[in-house]
């Protein structure tokens, strides 16, 4: 049996924005309110692999239908005091909630797979204290103080109809992110200004959902350790100088960084175990996992040129050293395992104590770079503006060269994205109600890939066994977002309500 054909290929979206901000002026304090609404509705229909399931007869296997309904409101109230004084302060108050509702249709003839059913529901509810206070020192010394308390309530669960076995992933996260900055004016026209910093910042914890979108045994999960993604926090040191130079018409910034980052989440291929609805074994799908400890280091510069008032030059550089401190990368330990990484207890699917030591010590990677972190990246612009027979319109012409150095796309460091230059160049005519621009993306017809990451091979005549008692070894794939090849256009805008 299959289903009708899918209404349209690709994705369809409506969204609906509201916003509303309010300010008031009480005393030289300013009171701030804001209010918004994001309402949207996504439909995406797509075939992955591009080829039949099971013959002609039937569609395909990654044939499917999904719809996601999604709909949030934030609040944020914020006072402020004068921003002439010595001393200066702002508290505020911020409520986020986010509710997600998840639709999956499947285009292939597999039981009633070809179906309407939900693939669960999602909630995320944000509340922060927030504040500031600076604080004018003598000497052209300036101290600050920020900081930010955050609630995290996030919830999961797979409805009845998909599996009502599925524990419900319910879980507070909190956070306190501080951040401590001393500045010094070298010069009196603070033209020259030099700064330390120390802050903490945090990526809030939650579930990863994969375990949620199929027939999971949770018998054979560990919740803790396989389904909680812990909150990854990172405590970052910085040095820096701010300059301007020859009347303002070169500006030229420096800095540089170190980050202790823990719990470092990194996308992985994980077997996820079936019940008998789902066939029984494993089925191979991407999850995150947190490493133990990673660290970062890095410059950064960034310099700005005027050498007329028409042209404007920036050039943009930054080295990044980011290095796995600490992390077992079983993708990596089980190209190595022999037999007795498998040995599990007796009578049961846990590793012994000797196999799981062993297949922790073929999977450490510390040492080896963190993916997806290239060393060098490079931004180059040149921008040429200039009135074109009146005042009240402009002509320009801009370039922008942007490079990215090769960076590991896995723990492992075995496979590896290509270093990729881009150019993409605009020339346009605007005034402060309509702008129209012609514009060449690509010049150069790059075609390395934009990401590249791991993906489940659902081809199983690829899959071998362990060893004897071992389990099966599925082999993986790895997913590729193709970069858009050179293409042209031309760009028109309308300002309603401008000048």
């Amino acid at each position: 049996m299959t289903s009708a054909p899918a209404p349209f290929l690709g994705m369809e979206e409506t969204i609906d924005r509201y916003y509303v901000d309010f300010v008031w002026d009480l005393n030289d304090y300013e009171l701030l309110a804001r209010y918004a609404r994001n309402d949207s509705t996504a439909e995406y229909v797509r075939d992955l692999d591009r080829s039949y399931s099971l013959g002609p007869a039937l569609t395909g296997l990654f044939e499917a239908y999904s719809r996601d309904e999604e709909l949030d409101d934030s609040v944020e109230v914020r006072l402020a005091s004068p921003g002439d004084k010595r001393v200066r302060w702002n508290i505020g108050y911020y409520w986020y909630d986010y509710e997600q509702d998840q639709f999956q249709r499947n285009f292939n003839g597999f039981g009633e797979s070809y179906l309407p059913h939900g693939t669960g529901s999602e909630t995320i509810v944000n509340t922060a204290w927030f504040g500031s206070i600076e604080v004018d020192l003598a000497d052209n010394w300036r101290f600050a103080f920020e900081g930010r308390y955050a609630k995290d309530e996030i919830s999961r669960a797979s409805p009845e109809e998909t599996d009502p076995d599925a524990p419900l992933a319910d879980q507070n996260f909190y956070s306190f992110s501080p951040r401590v900055t001393l500045s010094w004016n070298i010069k009196e026209d603070e033209s020259l200004t030099g700064y330390a910093q120390i802050a903490e910042g945090n990526k809030p914890g939650g579930f990863n959902f994969s375990y949620f979108d199929g027939d999971t045994d949770w018998d054979r999960v560990n919740f803790e350790d396989k389904v909680v993604v812990l909150e990854e926090e990172a405590t970052t040191y910085e040095l820096g100088l701010k300059g301007a130079y020859f009347d303002g018409s070169l500006s030229a910034n420096i800095s540089v960084f170190y980050i202790d980052w823990e719990n470092q989440a990194i996308n992985v291929s994980e077997c996820i175990p079936q019940n008998a609805a789902g066939g029984g074994g494993c089925q191979t799908n991407n999850i995150v996992q947190n490493a133990g400890e990673s660290s970062v280091r890095g410059l950064e510069i960034e310099t700005q040129w005027f050498p007329t008032d028409h042209q404007t030059y920036t050039l943009a550089y930054g080295y990044t050293d980011a290095t796995l401190d600490e992390y077992v990368d079983g993708e990596f330990a089980v190209l190595q395992c022999p037999n007795e990484c498998y040995d599990t207890l007796q009578g049961s699917a846990e590793l012994t104590p000797e196999a799981r030591a062993l297949f922790d010590e073929l999977g450490d990677v510390s040492g080896n770079a963190a993916p997806r972190a290239p060393k060098h990246n490079l931004a180059v612009s040149q921008l040429y503006q200039a009135p074109l027979f009146t005042s009240q319109m402009e002509w320009y012409v801009r370039n922008d060269v942007i490079y990215d150095s090769k960076n590991y796309t896995t723990a492992s460091n075995l496979t590896w994205a290509p270093e990729q230059w881009t150019w993409n160049a605009r020339l346009g005519l605007e005034s402060a109600r309509w702008s129209v621009s012609f514009y060449v993306d690509n010049v150069t017809n790059e075609q390395s890939p934009i990401a590249i990451q791991d993906f489940p091979l659902f081809d199983h005549s690829q899959s071998y066994l362990a060893g004897a008692g071992g389990g099966v070894i599925n082999q993986n794939a790895f997913q590729l977002l193709p970069r858009r090849t050179r293409n042209a256009g031309i760009v028109a805008t309308v300002r309603f309500g401008a000048n």
